[in-house]
């Protein structure tokens, strides 16, 4: 049985700070996707890369204290402990719903981003592809100083 004496301010403050993360995650994902759009955001893109590793793993850790003052409290751990202790807590209940508002859209975006990365794997396999094609069919293909350019063996790309 949880400690009902034990304040949920604890509680309260750690799915605030989780929440948080979760919309600077959501703006990462966001400038992502603008980036992803971009031809030219490839520097961009390796610094969101590397801004979402570090997010990722202060939500975790975020998400690891939560955890801990749900045993503090005497209730489990995840969703089911939050659902218990919210039962108990309007205010709760209120931050824990737009912690888990905040993760779905953040999710979604992910994928849409997710999508567009494959998409453009996808076309330029596809221009590779009929460069090779022309290539193979005695048609020069030109480098960047405008000289012909070998005949390189076919690798797709997003693989593995």
């Amino acid at each position: 049985m949880p400690d009902t004496a034990q304040p949920q301010h604890a509680l309260q403050q750690a799915l605030t700070s989780e929440r948080d993360a979760i919309l600077a995650f959501q703006t990462l994902l966001q400038r992502e996707h603008i980036a992803l759009q971009s031809l030219d955001a490839i520097e961009t893109l390796e610094r969101i890369t590397h801004d979402k590793h570090q997010h990722a793993t202060h939500m975790q850790s975020l998400s690891d204290a939560r955890d801990a003052q749900l045993r503090h409290a005497g209730y489990p751990t995840g969703a089911a402990g939050i659902e218990q202790a919210a039962q108990a807590d309007a205010s709760l209940a209120a931050t824990w719903s737009s912690l888990r508002t905040a993760v779905t859209d953040a999710a979604r975006q992910n994928q849409a981003n997710g999508a567009l990365i494959q998409s453009g794997l996808q076309d330029t396999q596809v221009r590779l592809d009929t460069l090779r094609r022309l290539q193979s069919q005695s048609a020069p293909v030109y480098d960047a100083r405008g000289r012909t350019a070998p005949n390189p063996a076919r690798r797709p790309l997003g693989v593995g």
